[in-house]
């Protein structure tokens, strides 16, 4: 498929996942929102504000919550992203798979900032990314009613009828920021690649400084696609700190239920950027992972002054 041929396809796809609703989410129809696109103009530019709106904005339920297929999209993303990360997906292993996890990010990336925009999604994306995963379902439009439970990271693992609200996992929000930090230390994919016993891709995660400076003699060897990489999952942190900037400053208070996303060893809170963040991300190719790293910094620090101005004005 020639490139203008996979534009427009992947572009039919965008159509079709606003316009038809409750697509199944074991259908292999999903697997093209990680393997068409060929680079992030692909995914920033076909996929239209409009679009977007189209898929957070759901007329047919009043439970404000987007479309089915947003939540779909999400699941097959974070999924994708674990598989390539924990497992040899492809018949030949050393088959690269950075430009399956980028198309991940970059959509998430893309996705994000319209979920924060939308007011009516407050709760419902609190509750999909960081209270404890539940079980999903997607309506049956053959027999019109719901369909079967599943775990929405394995749509073909069924659950019992009745266990809605039965936990089954950690947050996805909590999974998905793991699985960020880890690309970052990936072998292949932000550091060199490495091979190992039988002559494989290692997908052992190591978690070392990239530059050399104080405290570390020697630097990782990372090439520019690294480099590329890295950044890019950075981005993503970036979107998924930005949920608070969204707030109208009522709710923005200390005791927030949207406390910002420190980059601890492990344990992750969350919060932070620009309303146009998501739209923007794209624009200055060229900037550094370092660069974007202060990014994340300088949100921190700007938070932590607004918090203490109101904490200040509340006394």
């Amino acid at each position: 498929m020639g490139a203008s041929e996979s534009k427009l396809a992947f572009k039919e796809d965008i159509f079709r996942l606003s316009g038809e609703p409750d697509i199944p989410a074991d259908s292999p129809w999903w697997s093209r929102f990680y393997q068409l696109p060929e680079s992030a103009e692909d995914v920033f530019a076909l996929w239209s504000p409009n679009d977007l709106r189209h898929l957070t904005n759901n007329a047919e339920t009043t439970n404000s919550s987007p479309k089915k297929n947003a939540e779909t999209l999400i699941y097959i993303a974070v999924a994708r992203l674990e598989a390539l990360q924990t497992r040899q997906v492809h018949e030949d292993p050393h088959t690269p798979i950075a430009p399956e996890v980028l198309n991940c990010v970059r959509i998430l990336t893309r996705l994000l900032p319209y979920i924060y925009e939308a007011d009516h999604l407050t709760g419902w994306e609190t509750r999909f990314f960081w209270e404890p995963r539940k079980a999903t379902w997607v309506w049956d439009k053959k027999y019109n009613r719901r369909g079967p439970l599943f775990d929405g990271l394995n749509p073909s693992k069924k659950l019992p009828d009745g266990t809605d609200n039965d936990e089954i996992d950690r947050p996805l929000g909590e999974r998905l920021i793991d699985l960020l930090i880890n690309y970052l230390f990936l072998p292949g994919f932000a550091l060199p690649k490495k091979l190992d016993a039988n002559g494989n891709p290692d997908l052992h995660v190591s978690y070392s400084i990239w530059q050399s400076g104080i405290g570390c003699k020697q630097s990782q060897g990372m090439s520019r696609e690294n480099e590329k990489n890295a950044m890019e999952v950075l981005r993503l942190l970036l979107a998924l700190s930005s949920r608070m900037m969204y707030l109208p400053s009522s709710e923005f208070c200390l005791g927030s239920e949207f406390p910002s996303m420190r980059t601890s060893a492990d344990r992750y809170r969350y919060g932070g950027p620009d309303r146009h963040q998501g739209a923007h991300l794209y624009h200055h190719t060229m900037q550094s992972p370092s660069c974007t790293k202060l990014d994340l910094l300088t949100l921190e620090h700007r938070e932590s002054n607004v918090r203490k101005t109101l904490s200040t004005a509340s006394n």
